[in-house]
């Protein structure tokens, strides 16, 4: 049996997609076929979380007891963003809702997209 290219089923053409402005109609029937997309932080609102260099939050938790906040606790030797350990020298931004430290590219990045700690998920527009 001998079948050329031509002989096979065609697959449907894909959906077209539009991003038509004008168009504000809305079938709540049609609602499964929406995405929702998260929106995250402004600079304005990233500018009020305090940055410091990682040897001024690494020199204020010496000789803290075990009453210390264990979220700070838990991520002051490294980024849990880009996984890099923090260098003395490095610019670190606390997140002031859970106390996560994080460079302060890696999370300007993350929460210019998600409004939450990518540690614990709290929510930062309280």
């Amino acid at each position: 049996m001998n079948t050329t290219v031509d002989d096979r089923p065609r697959s449907p053409p894909p959906p077209i997609i539009s991003f038509d402005a004008t168009s504000t109609t809305f079938d709540e029937t049609d609602s499964h076929h929406l995405i929702s997309f998260s929106r995250g932080l402004d600079d304005d609102v990233l500018v009020t979380f305090p940055t410091f260099l990682y040897s001024e939050v690494t020199i204020s938790h010496k000789g803290a007891t075990d009453s210390c906040d264990t979220a700070t606790d838990a991520n002051t030797s490294g980024c849990s963003i880009c996984l890099a350990d923090y260098k003395s020298k490095d610019v670190v931004r606390l997140l002031p809702e859970c106390g996560h430290l994080f460079h302060v590219k890696c999370i300007d990045t993350w929460l210019k997209a998600h409004p939450t700690c990518p540690m614990c998920g709290k929510e930062l527009t309280d």
